[in-house]
């Protein structure tokens, strides 16, 4: 009490928290009061205490950092494709996974919701046909640098299961206010980049930087060349005190930074490839040695010849049977 009183931090931070006797230091062998604390930030405007932060950061993470390359990943985002593609198994199980997602079929339906909503209205349902039928032209090549839908999912699929970082920019008309996007919008078209390239960024809480401040950077040649910000929502338009808002709804310098496995502790997720890091390290190991075998150990000419041999004798045998 007399170091929260006397020479404590409270005077700069205000008061603490109480620490009754009763519950901490009152009968034998008790597990004391708690210490008081240090904190390193001030308190909220209105607030007597300062918030907790959601894990501890590297102090100057926000300082210029490759992407992939601070500490929370267990591999860079280069490493990570380079082992993608150099895995034959890992590239198969890929493959195989973009497939059948993409030979899914896919529409656009209404909610429960709205499916009760318009039960026997007609004018209703017409109206949705034609949202709907307008909806499926958009998507079916939503960005216009894939010819489809399908290898836009694939696209998709492969910066989640290699990277686990879904970056997406929501691209507006050229000539705002004209509502000449999709639905009346000013929505021209969803354009990825590559989430190799982005390197989140964290507020003094460790969480994601809330509009106008950016929340995101693209790194190009090891440098950061563009800030980021998220999405705007009805919140961050009040509290910047934007009553009656009516600037663009779309912007170049928005973006959606998806992830797969969110974590408290890491602004990455955890991808598919990051998850099975060990069993395609060995994996390579394996391959490498069998590759290295063949080609000394095994003379590669004689292995040849045995190989016509062997096929010549199967295929006499196949005739042999046959007859």
């Amino acid at each position: 009490m007399q170091l929260a009183e006397e020479a404590g931090y409270s005077r700069a931070y205000g008061p603490f928290m109480q620490r009754p006797p009763r519950t901490f230091t009152q009968g034998a062998f008790g597990p004391s009061a708690p210490i008081l604390p240090v904190p390193v930030d001030e308190p909220p405007p209105g607030g007597s205490l300062p918030d907790p932060r959601r894990f501890q950061y590297p102090v100057s993470f926000n300082l210029p950092t490759p992407p992939g390359q601070d500490g929370f990943r267990l591999a860079s985002f280069s490493t990570l494709d380079s082992l993608s593609r150099l895995h034959s198994i890992t590239r198969v199980c890929i493959e195989r996974r973009k497939a059948a997602i993409c030979g899914l079929d896919w529409d656009i339906v209404p909610t429960r919701e709205a499916s009760k909503a318009y039960q026997g209205s007609h004018s209703a349902l017409k109206d949705f046909g034609e949202r709907r039928a307008e909806a499926v032209k958009f998507f079916a090549r939503p960005d216009p640098n894939y010819d489809d839908f399908s290898s836009f999912l694939s696209a998709i699929l492969e910066q989640m299961f290699v990277y686990d970082a879904l970056s997406i920019l929501l691209k507006p008309k050229r000539g705002r206010g004209l509502g000449r996007g999709i639905l009346g919008s000013e929505l021209d078209c969803i354009e990825q980049v590559d989430g190799a390239s982005i390197r989140p960024l964290l507020s003094l809480s460790g969480g994601r930087p809330r509009p106008p401040a950016p929340a995101w950077q693209q790194f190009l040649q090891g440098v950061p060349r563009s800030d980021i910000g998220a999405m705007w929502d009805h919140r961050d338009i009040e509290e910047a005190g934007l009553r009656g808002y009516e600037g663009p709804a779309f912007s170049t310098d928005q973006m959606m930074y998806r992830l797969m496995v969110p974590r408290v502790n890491s602004p990455y997720g955890m991808s598919c490839v990051e998850m099975g890091l060990i069993v395609i390290m060995t994996g390579l190991r394996k391959q490498a040695y069998q590759l290295e075998y063949y080609l000394t150990k095994v003379p590669f000419r004689p292995f040849l010849s045995a190989l016509v041999t062997l096929t010549s004798r199967l295929r006499r045998f196949a005739n042999f049977s046959r007859h």
